[in-house]
């Protein structure tokens, strides 16, 4: 076998030990599962207040309206996801000495915070759109970058549920699924984005464990 056969193989074996070393694709599927398994929870706590109470009329401003539904600051939920990612890495290559990437969390959540800062459109568009979806587009968009099928392929699917479920398409065309259908299916996604992050720490650890090619003299 010649150096030129050997290689690449050496090359793509060495990036691959370095992403799994990083954590590079399983740290950010495991943030975005919490991250959507809040997204659930406050979903459901509001339903479940609903059902137990009898609200005629309200209006309030400020942080009352925070305290009636949490739901309102999850327009901040991609910025802090984003944040959360990146000062991860920077705590992984502190306390382990494997450098953190350039992955690009860090350049995200610059854009996450200028949506909401700068243009007011973007802030409307959060409001449109969902966290969900823009949580799935920073998936893709990185996903994309990196080359990486486990990051761009969910994030498609964010980017897909995120504006039906945001504006309750599923209460209106997917009554089948029971009285609550947006929340079964973001149950379902949050199932199979916990999947492939375990397939994914599986396959981070099957690469650190595999010793890289030699090359050939």
């Amino acid at each position: 076998m010649s150096d030129a056969d050997t290689l690449p193989a050496f090359l793509d074996s060495l990036s691959r030990r370095e992403r799994a070393a990083r954590h590079a694709v399983f740290i950010p599927l495991l943030i975005h599962t919490l991250a959507l398994a809040l997204v659930l929870a406050l979903d459901v706590l509001f339903l479940i207040r609903l059902a137990h109470t009898t609200e005629i009329e309200w209006s309030g401003g400020g942080w009352a309206v925070v305290a009636h539904d949490r739901r309102t600051l999850l327009p901040l939920l991609p910025l802090a996801v984003y944040l959360v990612i990146w000062v991860v890495a920077r705590v992984r290559a502190w306390r382990t000495g494997v450098g953190p990437g350039h992955d690009g969390w860090g350049i995200m959540a610059i854009i996450s915070l200028g949506f909401l800062i700068v243009f007011p459109w973007g802030l409307l568009a959060l409001s449109f759109l969902g966290a969900v979806f823009f949580l799935g587009l920073g998936l893709t968009v990185l996903g994309a970058r990196m080359r990486e099928a486990y990051l761009w392929v969910p994030g498609l699917v964010l980017m897909a549920v995120g504006p039906f479920a945001n504006l309750g398409t599923f209460e209106n065309h997917a009554q089948f699924l029971g009285p609550w259908p947006t929340q079964v299916v973001m149950l379902v996604v949050i199932l199979g984005l916990a999947a492939t992050t375990l397939m994914v720490w599986l396959r981070e650890s099957r690469a650190l464990a595999a010793a890289p090619p030699a090359v050939l003299p």
